[in-house]
């Protein structure tokens, strides 16, 4: 049999196979949604792919911000999902899609000219909030984009007989039909609930700006820690970072020649730029998690050059009004720059010392009108720690 004729049979048995295990009739929105959201395992390196996806989703391997096998857990699984599903490319070949463009590449062959119609316009879902403005009960709800004003008429059978107007909905609507049908893990606000989300979760400069999945899913994660801020042994790092190393790298670098690099080195930032010039990244958030792990894997590694003692021991000398001091200075140092106005790095660098000085050296009434370099010494001295000089300095890199 011919090679050719061999994958066509091949994406045919796939394709019949996916539409025995799905329960909605090819006559519901439910069923073309699900066959495209089954792109994520078209084969084992787009299963890969989205297993290493999620990390830029969640910022971990999985939501943990919820519960395992919760409902809400189970809604976030879902949304990283579709995120992955519609909203990211992946090369295939010479061919750069997303995973649903690339299942429908490969199905083509196999569906009706009306099927191949209905996908390519679910191929881009809208993200956005949605404001309900009318409900048909047991039909459908109609509703507006809180951006545009653009509105929308969703068929929606069970949803529309809880969903009242006032209502908010933040998710991904499919083009169906002449109208829409919603994604199936949308977030349901109450009346009026939603607004005073926009005005505190994504307001910037007076204007509410559109946001998209990532940016929604930030709300799930607010005032949770990332685990990788609550581990502090060198040995849960290894076992938390090597599964994210091992995908992210395709096991081409390994632990021991990270923590070797380390120790011949000075400046974590060196670290940073050694490794990432030899990883193809999948997401600019994937290259920011990586090189958190690395800024906190260097603070376990003992260095020859300071007496093998890590910064994390040398961290433990410090007073804990040091500490904080250095925690609100960082926080301000960063809330005032934005790297892209720099034209290099060095200007960004002397900008954000003279920013340090500037603080450092400012009464503040929380310190009985001390500067924070005042009370730093004064804490010194009552420690019995002799030093006057405060070496703490503030470096950019661009990733």
């Amino acid at each position: 049999m011919a090679k050719k004729e061999r994958q066509k049979r091949k994406h045919y048995a796939s394709y019949s196979k996916l539409r025995s295990w799905n329960k909605p009739s090819p006559d519901e929105a439910a069923y073309y949604v699900q066959q495209l959201l089954s792109s994520s395992s078209i084969d084992s390196n787009m299963q890969r792919l989205f297993e290493r996806s999620q990390y830029s989703f969640f910022g971990d391997a999985g939501p943990y911000y919820f519960q395992p096998n919760t409902f809400e857990y189970k809604g976030a699984k879902g949304r990283c999902l579709e995120w992955f599903v519609f909203d990211t490319q992946v090369t295939i070949g010479s061919v750069r899609l997303s995973p649903a463009g690339h299942w429908l590449n490969l199905n083509k062959p196999f569906l009706s000219s009306e099927d191949v119609k209905v996908y390519n316009k679910m191929l881009s879902p809208l993200f956005s909030v949605f404001e309900v403005s009318e409900v048909n009960r047991g039909r459908g709800i109609r509703v507006f984009d809180v951006w545009d004003d653009t509105s929308y008429y969703i068929y929606e059978k069970m949803g529309s007989l809880q969903i009242k107007p006032g209502n908010s909905l933040v998710g991904r609507l499919f083009p169906w039909r002449d109208h829409y049908t919603m994604s199936g893990v949308i977030s349901v606000f109450p009346k009026g609930g939603f607004k005073g989300l926009l005005n505190s979760f994504v307001q910037k400069g007076g204007a509410i700006e559109r946001f998209n999945a990532l940016t929604w899913e930030m709300y799930f994660k607010l005032n949770k820690k990332i685990p990788i801020d609550t581990i502090e042994s060198l040995e849960e790092l290894r076992k938390k970072f090597a599964p994210f190393l091992a995908l992210v790298t395709n096991e081409m670098i390994t632990w021991e020649q990270i923590i070797a690099q380390m120790q011949q080195t000075e400046n974590v930032f060196d670290v940073v730029d050694h490794f990432m010039p030899k990883i193809t990244f999948f997401t600019g958030e994937e290259k920011q998690i990586f090189a958190n792990y690395l800024m906190r894997i260097w603070n376990y590694v003992p260095r020859p050059s300071s007496g093998g003692v890590t910064p994390e021991e040398r961290a433990k000398e410090i007073g804990e009004l040091e500490k904080r001091l250095i925690r609100e200075m960082v926080e301000y140092v960063s809330s005032q720059i934005f790297p892209e106005k720099y034209p290099t790095g060095e200007k960004l660098i002397a900008a954000a010392n003279d920013l340090k000085e500037k603080w450092l050296n400012t009464p503040q009434r929380e310190l009985n009108n001390k500067t924070p370099l005042m009370a730093i010494m004064a804490e010194r001295e009552s420690l019995g720690n002799t030093s006057r000089e405060f070496e703490f300095q503030i470096e950019f890199r661009r990733l």
